[in-house]
């Protein structure tokens, strides 16, 4: 019967979505696997996402969860794990969708390897431009990728948000747009217990231009900043442990994610101008010291002592 079958939560975080949300609703609605509940957390929309989304909450399924302003991916993914009651968690973008059968090939795989894994990858589409895209097949870099295009056991996610409630507690986790999803993966680095890969493109990821990641802007880059710097406070916290393989890989994963975080902000006109903070400053100058190490360092040592040479003059 179908209320033995595990119930699987699919978690949609929406900001301003209107031109995007009823194509991904309607994937998720029209899921062949049927034991599922969607959670839409709409996170201060000030478009018609709501009134769109609300003409399909007629299903028993569905669930509307407003935010009273923009909290930001990190904060409103984590609303909507608050309120999720499956036994399976799966994250989808707003502007993206799924394939019919995402939630019952995913499952399938999770039956096959039994309790020793917490996650489970697949591949996925990139629109418009058509390319395929295989996820890795190493368990670190998988899972400190993007939270989409997978399926989580929930109560890995719980012990993760648990772990991150207790290291980042005085800290503001808000309107983190950028670089979110590496900062939440650390948090389940400590227990995740191994992967499974569904060797299918169940998952349609859009390349949409007018997404925060790619328009170069003064909002998302202090978002990224902020990230990193929170990632450092996550790495130096006593409550945090991981394996050495993690360690090991972790260590390498950073540099580069800290040099494609300075190679993103070569294209914004406004480097500097980030915000006020001196630490986001010196996070976006350790950004530039990584980069040396792979490209064109004397560029990058010169752009850094420009950037000493700014501190004094940086817009609030």
């Amino acid at each position: 019967m179908l209320l033995e079958l595990p119930l699987v939560s699919i978690i949609i975080a929406a900001y301003n979505a209107q031109k995007y949300i009823e194509k991904c609703l309607h994937s998720c609605l029209e899921q062949t696997y049927q034991n599922i509940e969607i959670i839409l957390v709409d996170d201060g929309s000030e478009d018609g996402t709501v009134a769109l989304a609300q003409n399909l909450a007629t299903d028993s399924r569905m669930r509307i969860v407003r935010n009273e302003s923009n909290l930001g991916t990190f904060e409103a993914r984590l609303v909507g794990l608050h309120n999720a009651r499956g036994d399976f968690v799966a994250f989808v973008d707003s502007d993206d969708h799924i394939a019919p059968e995402f939630c019952e090939a995913m499952l399938a795989e999770f039956a096959q390897k039994g309790d020793s894994i917490d996650m489970v990858a697949c591949q996925y589409f990139v629109e418009p431009i058509g390319v395929l895209r295989h996820t890795c097949t190493n368990l670190y870099e998988t899972l400190l990728g993007s939270q989409i295009w997978k399926l989580y056991r929930t109560a890995a996610l719980r012990g993760a948000s648990a772990l991150c409630a207790r290291i980042l507690a005085s800290y503001d986790t808000r309107e983190l747009v950028g670089l979110e999803d590496v900062l939440f993966s650390l948090f389940l680095l400590p227990s995740i217990r191994g992967f499974g890969y569904v060797a299918a493109p169940l998952y349609f990821y859009a390349d949409n231009p007018e997404s925060m990641t790619r328009r170069p802007s003064i909002r998302y880059c202090a978002s990224a900043a902020r990230s990193l710097a929170l990632v450092e406070t996550v790495l130096c916290s006593p409550a945090y442990k991981i394996p050495p393989a993690a360690d090991d890989y972790l260590h390498t994963f950073l540099m580069h994610t800290k040099y494609n975080f300075y190679i993103y902000q070569r294209h914004n006109q406004e480097l500097v101008c980030l915000d006020g903070s001196i630490k986001t400053r010196f996070v976006y100058l350790q950004a530039l010291m990584y980069a040396a190490y792979f490209e064109k360092p004397l560029r990058c040592a010169l752009r850094a002592l420009g950037y000493c040479a700014s501190f004094g003059k940086i817009r609030r």
